[in-house]
């Protein structure tokens, strides 16, 4: 796996959006959506290892990591945060997508994160679907520094 930030905000590349937690929420099953950049600890990631070629994309204001509801393998599950657990629904692989962007790749399922019908509005959300060649599923890892975090 290539090297990757241990902090950073998902920029998603087809609408230059951050991604971060509706409403800044703390509860388990809040979403991950698209919205403008600001500065605030909902849109920022810890990218933890979790072994063999794998991340946890932890939420910096919950403390949660983000998962695929339910451990689902539909086509559109949503990507949500929760307790941390050991599941392969909150491992991730970031393979590279070229132009410094990645595709974030679900282990359980084998899926991509994309925005939901490759959206621009604001609060669209993240979701798993088959893998295609469309931005709305390639996402740039904007490091944060140790002052911003």
């Amino acid at each position: 796996m290539a090297s990757f930030p241990a902090r950073a905000r998902l920029i998603v590349k087809h609408s230059g959006k951050v991604l971060a937690i509706e409403n800044a929420s703390l509860k388990d099953g809040a979403s991950l959506n698209q919205y403008d950049s600001g500065t605030q600890d909902n849109e920022k990631f810890e990218l933890r290892d979790a072994g063999d070629g794998y991340v946890r994309i932890i939420v910096k204001h919950s403390g949660k990591v983000l998962a695929i509801e339910n451990a689902s393998l539909d086509y559109g599950a949503s990507l949500n945060q929760y307790d941390t657990g050991t599941q392969d629904n909150e491992k991730f692989e970031l393979r590279d997508a070229g132009d410094g962007y990645v595709r974030i790749i679900v282990k359980h399922s084998g899926k991509v994160l994309a925005i939901e019908n490759a959206s621009l509005d604001y609060g669209a959300s993240v979701n798993q679907y088959d893998s295609g060649t469309q931005d709305n599923e390639k996402f740039r890892l904007a490091p944060i520094s140790d002052a911003s975090w």
